[in-house]
């Protein structure tokens, strides 16, 4: 095996490994990553020797080790959930088949610092760098939602609810009944209101404080998503969305 190639191996194993916070074992990282089990053995074994992973030894799975994760630490917070999400959003986006994406809070606006393609026909286009609204984006209702309430209150009084699609909240006064139960359930679905046709749900991360951080999204024209598929998108995001979050507080421990 040459150095490359072992070097792309051991990088399709971590990826495997940081999408299970709670550990994966050596036959169930073999089939995701489509290899032999014997070489996921030995190259776990060698990253476990630096501390890239380590053994539960209650359960002997894996999970991200100490040493990946204070080097994750020293990264800029934006590029550290960057990488901590990178193996979410592939998987969500390979399980659904639609666009996902990773927004952040930026002041009163939304800023989108990652998005994984699907390969349908019909896209969404790329949002990555791009800063929309909190009262008419799936994720900026999230984060309002999740807002200690003097800041939600001043951005309902001081910022005009600007209508961006048919169904754009513009009165304060439906707005807030419409966070509270996204509060409630804990995640935050869009249908027309940033722009027609277009469909999404929104997941959060929280800190170490539980404050959130940073939302993961899916979205894909609603003549399509969700479709039949509602609670199992759901579930798949709410999931992922729990993992980044044991993850996240691992890595500023």
């Amino acid at each position: 095996m040459s150095t490359v190639q072992s070097i792309e191996r051991a990088f399709a194993i971590l990826q495997v490994v940081a999408a299970h916070p709670d550990g994966v074992g050596v036959t169930a990282v073999s089939q995701q990553v489509e290899m032999h089990k014997s070489t996921v053995s030995r190259l776990l074994a060698t990253l476990e020797g630096v501390g890239a992973v380590a053994r539960l030894p209650e359960s002997n799975l894996f999970r991200i080790g100490p040493s990946l994760l204070s080097l994750i630490s020293q990264v800029p917070f934006h590029q550290q959930l960057i990488a901590l999400a990178s193996p979410f959003l592939h998987q969500l986006t390979a399980q659904i088949g639609e666009d996902s994406g990773l927004c952040v809070p930026d002041g009163d606006q939304v800023l989108q610092i990652d998005q994984v393609r699907g390969q349908q026909q019909i896209q969404v286009r790329n949002w990555i760098g791009e800063r929309y609204p909190l009262h008419s984006s799936v994720a900026g209702k999230l984060f309002l939602a999740f807002f200690a309430e003097e800041r939600r209150e001043r951005y309902l009084r001081e910022r005009p609810l600007i209508r961006y699609a048919s169904q754009t909240y513009t009165d304060p006064d439906q707005l807030r009944p419409h966070l509270l139960a996204i509060r409630q359930h804990g995640y935050s679905w869009v249908l027309d209101e940033f722009a027609d046709g277009l469909a999404g749900l929104a997941v959060p991360i929280f800190d170490s404080n539980n404050q959130i951080v940073a939302a993961v999204t899916i979205y894909g024209p609603s003549f399509r998503f969700p479709g039949d598929n509602r609670a199992a998108v759901l579930s798949l995001a709410l999931d992922a969305g729990r993992k980044m979050t044991d993850l996240l507080r691992q890595s500023n421990r």
